[in-house]
Formats: structure tokens, sequence, C-alpha cells
């Protein structure tokens, strides 16, 4: 959201799947209260593998201040899931890298045996 944004506790109160020919996706439905005032929040999954969340659980909400039906849900489990993917690429792409440096090394010490030495 921006400015003019506040945060508030949610309840996620029903998980709605869709289902196509291709995939299953999900929309999570949460309601939160400002001023007394009850109101609904859905986030749509991005993928078709699972949801984030379980009905009953308790979810971040910003809403709008002038506006609080206008409201989202944190995003910061899909941002620990890019972090995590990252630090699992970082990972990988170190060890592949090791792989290749050794086995490069390997290569050379291999030529340097087979020339005579002078």
């Amino acid at each position: 959201m921006g400015i003019g944004a506040e945060s508030t506790e949610g309840k996620v109160v029903r998980i709605e799947e869709w289902r196509d020919a291709d995939r299953t996706t999900y929309t999570t439905v949460a309601t939160y209260t400002v001023d007394g005032h009850t109101y609904r929040c859905e986030y749509n999954a991005q993928h078709d593998l699972w949801t984030y969340y379980q009905v009953g659980d308790r979810v971040q909400i910003f809403y709008q201040v002038d506006d609080p039906s206008s409201a989202v849900f944190d995003s910061s489990l899909s941002r620990l899931f890019s972090i995590l993917f990252i630090a699992l690429g970082f990972i990988l792409g170190t060890y592949f890298i090791r792989i290749l440096v050794r086995h490069i090394r390997n290569i050379r010490a291999a030529a340097r045996k087979k020339s005579p030495s002078g």
C-alpha cells in the first residue's frame, strides 16, 4: 500500500479452490476489523501448487486509512520464499563453480605431469 496505510491483524476464514483444465488455484479469504467494522480481504495465490495459509491463521493486513475496505495481505511470506529461492540458487551456483574449478585444476595438473620438465 503506501501513504495513508495502516496495519491490523486478520484471520483466515476460508480457502477457495478454483479448478480449470490446466491447474488449481487458491484464494485465501481473511476478515479484519477496523473501528468496529468487519471487512474482508482476499489473497490470490500466484501459483497452482499450494496455498500459503490455513483456515484460522492470523495474518497481517494493510488497509487504506481513508477506505478500510481497500486492503492487501502482508507479502512477507512471498518475500521469504523469494529469498529462499535466491539463497538456494547461490548455494548451488557456488557448489557448481567449485566443482568446475576443481576440474580445471585437475586437467592442468594432468597436463603438467605429461609435459617433459625443462
